[in-house]
This record gives C-alpha cells, sequence and structure tokens, in this order.
C-alpha cells in the first residue's frame, strides 16, 4: 500500500507544472500560450491545403495526398453539405471533412494521380447563393 502511495506522489510531481510557471505573475498563461500555438502549427502542417473552386455547373476540389497506390484506397462522399473523404492504404490513412455549400449535389466522382486527389461535386448555383471562386 506505501508503495502505491509513494508511485502515485511521484508520478504527480512529475506531472506538475515547473515550479517556475505561477498563475500570479503571467508566466504560466505564457506557457500555455506558447504550447497551443506549437500544436495549432502542427495541426496546420499537417493538414493538406485544399483547393476550391467552381465553374458554374461543378465544384472541383484539389487535395495533395500522397503515400497511397490509387483511386481505389479512397472512398468519397457528399452528403448534408459536407464532403467527406477517407482513404487507407497499409499504413497510411487520410480524413477529410470539408463543407460544401448549399447548391452542391451529393454525388462526388474522384481521381487520383500522382500524390493528388481531384473531387467533382456537381453543383448549380442560383442567384441567391454566396459566391465562390471562379475557375477561369
Amino acid at each position: 500500500m506505501i508503495a502505491i502511495v509513494l508511485v502515485a506522489l511521484v508520478g504527480g510531481a512529475a506531472a506538475a507544472p515547473a515550479a517556475d510557471l505561477s498563475p500570479f505573475d503571467g508566466s504560466l498563461q505564457r506557457h500555455l500560450r506558447r504550447q497551443m500555438a506549437e500544436l495549432r502549427d502542427d495541426i496546420r502542417s499537417q493538414t493538406p491545403h485544399v483547393t476550391e473552386t467552381f465553374d458554374g455547373d461543378a465544384l472541383q476540389y484539389t487535395i495533395p495526398v500522397s503515400g497511397f497506390q490509387d483511386v481505389n484506397d479512397f472512398n468519397v462522399s457528399a452528403r448534408r453539405g459536407t464532403l467527406l473523404v477517407h482513404a487507407v492504404h497499409l499504413s497510411n490513412s487520410f480524413l477529410l471533412t470539408q463543407r460544401l455549400p448549399q447548391f452542391a449535389s451529393e454525388r462526388a466522382t474522384w481521381t487520383y494521380d500522382d500524390g493528388v486527389l481531384r473531387v467533382t461535386v456537381p453543383a448549380k448555383r442560383s442567384d441567391g447563393d454566396a459566391a465562390l471562386p471562379t475557375d477561369e
């Protein structure tokens, strides 16, 4: 029983913030802000840049994603205003959700070539719909 208490005390001490971090002088807040900024940067560096264009008849999404063999590694769906891309190949996996405009169809087609996934979602924009970039 004493051994369990000692292990708990040592573990608690190891998990505690360093003694130089205090909630009273702002050092703890600065430390946490730095940690959150590092986490945000790590997440951004691992998230692919999705390019969205609209040609009048369809939304085109270009997504750089390497580590997959062919188009059969991907499962793409467009439902309820969300584009969902899921891929698995050996030890590589990829998951992306992208919000779709209201005028997008619930169908999607895709191709994969040389590390780039291209997704096409049919769409017809009406006068009241928000503007999207046009690929001209």
